[in-house]
């Protein structure tokens, strides 16, 4: 059967994260980042930039990040790919998307943040010593299926930059003098609200500025809450899941 993705990073156990070293095509992803700090050439150096070409590589897509981090939480167990499919169809970032399921898993793929498992019919991983030997066509009776699952250095890519959460509150942190208008936009986002009713939203609240001349443009707000997860587009701006969470949890600590 046809190979639907091929992945240049097999599932890793416990340190994969420090040895992953993962290719990205050129024309799907940001150009590798140089890191400084380890000496050039060094093993060190290696591994550095290979985790900054899979941060990139998702940060460098701003239309499909939410998706892809999703994917990638997701994928930390193994999963059937009609159910991946499925999964990122249910998103609400996917209906604007510019790519459909196949070629963002691809992505991810190709990226070195998941890995690709042949399975046959009774669901078990087809490994290359049981295709040694075979004809293509004796391995496509073989390999009835494909499964996903986040490669450890996925997993650090989800777990250190990407969770939503982690994002959200590391906005708040940076920014103290806004929390109060982020978590006020957060809030009047739990229904569906236009770009123009949150705009009519900051102006009637006065909120938006931390200083008597020190006014922030709304858009600024959005496009700040959009990236941490907190904010997804379906139509208007709305609170996202994640953002609900946090929300929540910082009410409680009112």
């Amino acid at each position: 059967m046809a190979t639907p993705v091929e992945t240049r990073a097999e599932h890793a156990g416990p340190g994969a994260c420090e040895a992953f070293s993962g290719e990205l095509t050129p024309d799907r992803t940001a150009e590798a980042v140089v890191v400084a700090g380890p000496r050039e050439g060094s093993a060190e150096a290696s591994d550095a930039a290979a985790e900054d070409r899979t941060r990139a590589a998702v940060l460098k897509q701003p239309l499909h990040r939410e998706i892809l981090c999703k994917t990638l939480g997701f994928c930390r167990q193994r999963r059937a790919l009609t159910d991946v499919e499925a999964e990122i169809a249910a998103y609400p970032e996917f209906d604007y998307a510019a790519q459909d399921q196949y070629h963002l898993i691809s992505f991810l793929a190709e990226a070195g943040v998941l890995s690709r498992l042949e399975l046959d019919a009774d669901g078990k991983v087809v490994g290359e010593e049981r295709k040694a030997g075979l004809t293509e066509d004796e391995i496509d009776d073989v390999v009835v299926s494909y499964a996903f699952v986040t490669t450890e250095a996925g997993r650090c890519v989800f777990e250190e930059q990407f969770r939503p959460g982690t994002r959200v509150r590391e906005m708040l942190d940076a920014a103290p003098e806004y929390a109060d208008t982020y978590v006020a936009i957060m809030s009047f986002c739990r229904e569906s609200r236009t770009y123009q009713e949150i705009e009519d939203f900051l102006d009637g609240s006065g909120a938006g500025s931390s200083g008597e001349e020190d006014v922030v443009h709304p858009s600024y707000f959005v496009n700040a809450l959009e990236r941490a997860g907190a904010l997804v587009w379906n139509g208007g701006w709305l609170l996202s899941d994640d953002g609900r969470a946090l929300l929540g949890s910082t009410s409680e600590q009112a």
